[in-house]
């Protein structure tokens, strides 16, 4: 039913003067009817040249059985990464799935739905709205 693990890692590559520290996470619950996850993923680098980079992910994911193999699922989430020039992208999504194939450790889905996210750049010039399906 519960599910978490997380791991913590630590780099220093004295050659190239890299130090990267990383941290992944998850949390998941299961049962007849309903699955949460919420999983977090952050990296950051510093170089001596180039100073701190950073990239983070955060997403929350729901899903509810409506019947038999029929379900419906939401996703929330954040995204940033500043070497890519993305500040900040916020999403969220709906849809219905089926899963195909059903077994205690393996799961394969189909899901079609609809997901809208808002972006923020670095330079905080530019704002766009997202719609897609």
């Amino acid at each position: 039913r519960l599910e978490f693990s997380a791991d913590l890692g630590f780099s220093y590559t004295r050659a190239s003067g890299v130090t990267q520290l990383s941290f992944d996470g998850r949390a998941a619950y299961r049962d007849q009817a309903h699955y949460g996850e919420v999983e977090l993923s952050s990296i950051q680098t510093n170089t001596e040249n180039d100073g701190t980079s950073e990239r983070f992910d955060a997403v929350g994911n729901y899903q509810r059985t409506v019947t038999g193999r029929l379900f419906g699922a939401g996703q929330l989430g954040g995204q940033g990464h500043d070497e890519l020039g993305l500040e900040l992208r916020l999403y969220g999504g709906v849809g219905v799935g089926y899963r195909l194939i059903e077994g205690n450790a393996n799961v394969l889905t189909v899901l079609g739905g609809l997901s809208l996210n808002r972006e923020w750049s670095v330079t905080g010039e530019q704002t766009e709205n997202n719609l897609e399906a």
